[in-house]
């Protein structure tokens, strides 16, 4: 059985080749600013930090430091492509058209949401909604970008989504 000493001595070189690992992983990478960070998240949310780097790849291989309130690599978050879906191969055309029958069916405006969630509105239905949707539909397959409906102003109108402070497009 081991002493308590090497007990001791094993955990000091297990953290030490943690600490070089991650050392080479900074300089591999060449940001050595990277261990300034914490190494580990819960050391961040202490610290009341953005980020932390522990040195260890995430799922796609990328060795960057992560966000402290979503554990994300960072790396992976700017090689996403801003404003598009994380299901890009969603049918937009049949998406939109069940939105149109769902704002057709209850009188008021709904929207998509970018993680593609369904919220309704207040607003009441004016003009050709079936127009608008398919005008969105298209606009965000061939943009990538989700375009929101707005019907009623003149002829129908689909515009990039961006959130108002009112919780509308």
């Amino acid at each position: 059985m081991a002493t308590e000493q090497e007990l001791q001595r094993r955990r000091d070189e297990e953290q030490a080749a943690r600490v070089e690992a991650r050392r080479q992983a900074a300089i591999g990478a060449g940001h050595l600013e990277w261990l300034k960070l914490p190494e580990r998240r819960d050391l961040a949310r202490q610290m009341r930090v953005d980020q932390y780097f522990t040195g260890l790849p995430c799922e796609a291989g990328h060795v960057s430091p992560k966000l402290t309130r979503t554990g994300a690599c960072i790396a992976c978050k700017d090689a996403a492509p801003i404003g598009r879906s994380r299901k890009p191969n969603w049918d937009w055309k049949s998406r939109f058209d069940r939105l149109a029958s769902l704002m057709e069916a209850s009188g008021v405006v709904y929207h998509y949401t970018r993680a593609g969630k369904t919220v309704r509105t207040s607003r009441p239905i004016t003009g050709d909604v079936r127009a608008a949707c398919a005008k969105a539909a298209s606009l965000t397959e061939q943009t990538g970008d989700l375009h929101c409906v707005v019907p009623g102003s003149r002829g129908p109108v689909a515009k990039p989504y961006r959130r108002s402070s009112d919780g509308r497009c």
